[in-house]
């Protein structure tokens, strides 16, 4: 069988008019392995390591239990899931009252705020709350509560800026 791919390391002998390919399994193995991002892989997990596991949960779960506060204070916006951090990831969906999250995405990224807008892979969900989009904010290791005072703001402004 030919291998339905072509690239470094698959190849017994080139010549000018023909070639040859390596044996199995290497004849299905096209192209240079991923060396960098295993090395990268393994940087991550060293570092993931270092700082724990527990901890990244700890603070995970801080940023959002302090969002769902915050985007709980805005006039207009409903926040879907759980109310606290309980059962609940580092992420959280909403919606503010009269403006499409598309639009609420938009207004946010102009100010450098990062969310998402859509169905988020759940439009069963979506469609048994009867709302056609959601705007997700997610949390880790690398956000602070000053972006989520960011975010609580953005959307003071989205809010203002649509009446």
């Amino acid at each position: 069988m030919p291998p339905f791919l072509g690239g470094g390391s698959m190849i017994s002998v080139v010549e000018l008019d023909h070639s040859s390919y390596a044996d199995i399994p290497q004849r299905f193995e096209a192209g240079t392995p991923a060396i960098g991002e295993a090395i990268g892989l393994g940087a991550a997990v060293d570092f993931l390591s270092a700082v724990g596991m527990d901890a990244i949960h700890e603070h995970e779960q801080y940023l959002t239990g302090y969002a769902l506060e915050r985007l709980s204070e805005i006039d207009g916006v409903t926040i879907y899931g759980p109310p606290t951090t309980h059962e609940r990831g580092a992420a959280v969906s909403f919606a503010l009252q009269g403006v499409h999250p598309h639009d609420i995405a938009a207004v946010l990224d102009e100010q450098g705020i990062a969310v998402r807008a859509g169905h988020h892979c759940a439009q069963p969900l979506h469609r048994l709350l009867d709302v056609s989009a959601t705007v997700r904010a997610s949390f880790y290791l690398y956000n602070t509560p000053e972006e989520i005072d960011r975010l609580a703001d953005g959307l003071i402004h989205v809010r203002r800026l649509f009446g």
